[in-house]
C-alpha cells in the first residue's frame, strides 16, 4: 500500500517540508540548505527513523438460488471490511553555521505520527442482472507533531572605530494534531 496516500498532516510527504528557525537567517531541510546570504559555511549531522503498520479485513457473502433453467443467480449479498494505517517518524540531530560575525551550533528533534482508519458496510439485491447496493463508510484521520530545537553561539559586530562582540542563545518547540 502506498503509504504516502496516508500522509495528510504533510502534503507531499515528510520530506519535502522544511525547517525554519532562528529569523531569516537559516532555512534548513532534507533537501534545501540554504543559510542567509553568501559567506556562510554549515555542518550537520543526524538520523532520520520512520515505523509503520498497515492493517485490512474484509468479509463478503452472497447468496445464489437456481433458477429454473439450473443456473445459480445471484438474490442478495453483503460485504464489510475496516483498516488500518499508522505511521510515525523522528529526525533529529546537530548543526552549525557561520560567518558574518555569526558563530552558532545547536540542536534539533523532529517527531511525529500519522493515523488513518476506515469502516465500511455494503449490502445489495440483484434483479434482472443488475446490482442496487447501498452502504455506508467511516473514515478517521489523526496525527500529532513535535519540533524543537537549541542553539547558541557568538556574535561580532565592527563598524567604524567601534566592535562588539556578543553571546546568543535561542530555543524553541512546536506541537501539532
Amino acid at each position: 500500500m502506498d503509504r504516502n496516500r496516508h500522509r495528510f498532516a504533510y502534503p507531499g510527504g515528510f520530506r519535502n517540508r522544511h525547517l525554519q528557525w532562528f529569523g531569516k537567517l537559516c532555512r534548513f531541510g532534507p533537501d534545501q540548505r540554504v543559510w542567509g546570504g553568501s559567506g556562510y559555511s554549515w555542518s550537520y549531522s543526524g538520523t532520520f527513523s520512520e515505523s509503520g503498520t498497515d492493517q485490512s479485513s474484509y468479509d463478503a457473502a452472497t447468496q445464489l438460488v437456481l433458477d429454473a433453467q439450473g443456473d445459480w443467480e445471484p438474490t442478495t449479498g453483503s460485504a464489510s471490511g475496516s483498516g488500518t494505517n499508522q505511521w510515525s517518524y523522528t529526525w533529529e540531530g546537530s548543526y552549525s553555521y557561520s560567518g558574518e560575525g555569526v558563530s552558532v551550533s545547536g540542536n534539533f528533534t523532529d517527531s511525529g505520527t500519522d493515523a488513518f482508519s476506515y469502516g465500511y458496510t455494503v449490502t445489495g439485491n440483484y434483479s434482472e442482472g443488475q446490482w442496487a447496493e447501498t452502504g455506508s463508510a467511516t473514515v478517521t484521520l489523526s496525527g500529532q507533531n513535535h519540533f524543537s530545537y537549541s542553539e547558541t553561539g557568538t556574535l561580532a559586530l565592527a563598524g567604524e572605530g567601534w566592535a562588539l562582540t556578543g553571546s546568543l542563545s535561542s530555543s524553541g518547540s512546536q506541537d501539532a494534531s
